[in-house]
């Protein structure tokens, strides 16, 4: 996954290629906007707390499921 930084218009804009209501199209823009200032939670340790285990990406989990 990459990261391009785009203007909110051009974010908007990007995302209109999918037909949907107003506030989706707020709500994508402005998890955008999150990532792109650094917003989001860090990994956290919680989930190998949780349940002993490590954590894994959704790629890895696909591949374990048969």
């Amino acid at each position: 996954m990459s990261f391009h930084d785009e203007t909110i218009e051009e974010a908007y804009a990007s995302r209109r290629a999918w037909d949907a209501p107003q506030w989706k199209y707020d709500a994508w823009v402005s998890t955008y906007t999150a990532i792109a200032a650094n917003e989001l939670t860090p990994v956290t340790r919680d989930v190998y707390r949780i349940t002993g285990n490590e954590p894994q990406d959704l790629a890895h989990f696909l591949r374990s499921v048969k």
